[in-house]
């Protein structure tokens, strides 16, 4: 009953290299696990130069996470000391996200860069809750989220927690009515037509 098991599970083995979802989704994925801290896909990726841990053009659509403090969705830690290499590009979440303690809709605690994403997350926390990252440590230029958009029920939370550093810049917050007439400026590795959702570019199709 507990779900898919994070990968990377301890910061001494946390995620290296790049993960590239090429447009695809996972779908449906469950996890329970309100006894762990640092849930979500990744428990831990890496932040140290040089070896640097990133995701990116990867959706997660439909399914649920329910954690203890930390939860996420993508990664839900980082190590090392910061790199604006690591981090989170081009991804697309639509799920539902649920914690005993904190959460955030995308990262947890960030060291890298968070950039042209877009949530469509209900969420519900007993404790702090972020919109794209739970915390940041700014100590470099570069680390932070950019470009993001949250759709849905906000309930006035912020988009990160900065107070440790970090930015949060060029990010929305919008209404599921509003889609319709948001101007999407999600760069080149995103297809869009007013009126509906961008689409992150895949691959072909082979029938």
């Amino acid at each position: 009953g507990n779900g898919f098991m994070p990968l990377f599970e301890n910061a001494e083995k946390a995620f290296r290299g790049v993960f590239d979802g090429n447009g695809f989704s996972i779908k449906n994925m469950y996890i329970n696990r309100t006894n762990d801290v640092f849930v979500a896909f990744m428990r831990y990726i890496s932040a140290e130069e040089g070896k640097e841990g990133i995701i990116k053009n990867l959706s997660f659509e439909g399914g649920e996470i329910s954690g203890g403090n930390y939860t996420s969705v993508f990664y839900a830690n980082a190590s090392g000391y910061g790199s604006s290499n690591s981090g989170l590009r081009d991804c697309y979440v639509n799920m539902k996200v649920t914690s005993v303690g904190s959460l955030s809709c995308l990262v947890g605690n960030n060291k890298g860069l968070v950039e042209n994403c877009i949530v469509d997350v209900e969420f519900d926390a007993l404790g702090d809750a972020y919109l794209f990252a739970l915390n940041h440590t700014g100590i470099e230029d570069g680390l932070g989220v950019n470009n993001c958009v949250f759709i849905g029920n906000h309930q006035d939370k912020e988009f990160a927690k900065l107070e440790n550093g970090g930015f949060a810049t060029n990010c929305y917050k919008i209404a599921d009515s509003e889609v319709s007439e948001f101007e999407f400026n999600m760069g080149l590795n995103w297809s869009w037509e007013k009126g509906s959702l961008p689409t992150l570019k895949g691959v072909e199709a082979y029938e």
